[in-house]
């Protein structure tokens, strides 16, 4: 699948955004990031992916105690533990001059380490992944699986959404099926992984 465009727009002064990495080095910023890719499905339009993401929220300071130092002190590490409140990711094309359009959103927590999003803490319950956002009118979203791998993970936790776009045009059924993620990584990088 060929990339046509990448806008990126990044608010607030701190952090850094690696563009072209699975695990840009993005925190505490909100984000808005759009490709433009081409369909291998006939009769389909380009298909336009929109990742955005609220400003990450510090959840927590951790404190745990780090193995004996060489003169048998014990030393107290800490990390923050950041929120990310809410991110969605939408895809949108035209099938037969049909429009359409499908959104995945989700929430989750990363740091010290790890990125996850079910409850590995206790206090840790703001984190959710749902699918099947779509509106408007001539054609149906059917979601064949709205999948999550890496939970909790040190390298990335992937969110994906497969999904069939099917409508009737002049009396006939046609489809497309597709699939989007978004990889999250533990030092808080949030990027767009599966376009297809």
């Amino acid at each position: 699948m060929k990339r046509l465009l990448l806008v990126t727009t990044v608010s607030a002064a701190a952090g850094a955004l690696i563009l072209g990495s699975a695990q840009a080095a993005v925190q505490r910023q909100s984000i808005r990031s759009t490709t433009v890719l081409s369909s291998p499905t006939p009769s389909e339009g380009p298909i336009v992916g929109t990742l955005t993401a609220a400003a990450p929220q510090p959840a927590s300071v951790v404190t745990a105690d780090a193995p004996p130092a060489a003169a048998g002190a014990a030393v107290a590490a800490s990390c923050t533990i950041w929120f990310q409140p809410g991110w969605s990711l939408r895809m949108e094309s035209l099938l037969w001059g049909i429009a359409w359009n499908e959104t995945q959103k989700g929430a989750y927590y990363y740091g010290c380490g790890y990125v996850w999003q079910k409850s590995r803490l206790g206090w840790d319950t703001s984190g959710w992944h749902r699918c099947g956002y779509s509106s408007g009118f001539g054609f149906s979203i059917d979601v064949k699986s709205c999948y999550k791998v890496g939970d909790p993970s040190t390298s990335q936790m992937r969110l994906g959404d497969q999904f069939k776009v099917s409508a009737i045009v002049s009396g006939f059924p046609i489809s497309a099926t597709h699939e989007m993620a978004v990889c999250a990584g533990p030092g808080g990088g949030l990027s767009t992984c599966v376009w297809n």
